[in-house]
């Protein structure tokens, strides 16, 4: 069977007029470990969809070597998380330090290695004793996962220049 291009067409008009433009997140979750971190730290209490994605969103695209735990914490040691997020409330940002500290010292650097770290019950229990992560948060970060970037916020860093990509 093939599909009409004017009917093709017509559905595109429908979806694009029912979900808008996108950019529309990829199945599975946030793969960039700032905005796992970040997600974690500065959800409680705030409206997901208007005030923390896209400031995750912006983040990915701003600190893209931060897709790691280490390559966030490389960029904590230069780099106001406050401003990057333009999310000034201290606390988050101590929360989201503490996070960093927390999966460092157990070696976790990707999502892959949170995902196996937190089927530990321990683990779990480990991330619950940081000052604002309660059992939701932890059950949101396991099941947390990654979107496509948007424009970069105002930060106090610039983006990392692309690193070239290595032949396979």
């Amino acid at each position: 069977m093939t599909a009409h291009p004017r009917n093709m067409q017509q559905l595109a008009d429908h979806l694009r007029s029912s979900l808008g433009d996108g950019p529309f997140p990829p199945p599975g979750g946030w793969t960039h470990m700032g905005a796992v971190i970040c997600d974690a730290s500065f959800q409680a209490r705030r409206n997901y969809e208007t005030t923390i994605r896209p400031r995750l969103l912006a983040l990915q695209k701003a600190w893209p070597d931060a897709r790691t735990v280490q390559g966030f914490r490389a960029r904590l040691t230069t780099c106001d998380l406050a401003t990057a997020m333009n999310f000034h409330e201290s606390r988050r940002v101590i929360t989201a330090h503490r996070i960093t500290d927390l999966l460092t010292d157990h070696d976790v650097d990707t999502r892959d290695d949170l995902n196996a770290w937190l089927e530990n019950a321990a683990n779990r229990a480990a991330l619950r004793t940081i000052h604002g992560i309660g059992p939701k948060t932890v059950w949101i970060t396991s099941a947390t996962s990654s979107a496509a970037p948007r424009s970069p916020s105002t930060s106090t860093c610039a983006p990392s220049p692309p690193t070239p990509a290595s032949p396979t």
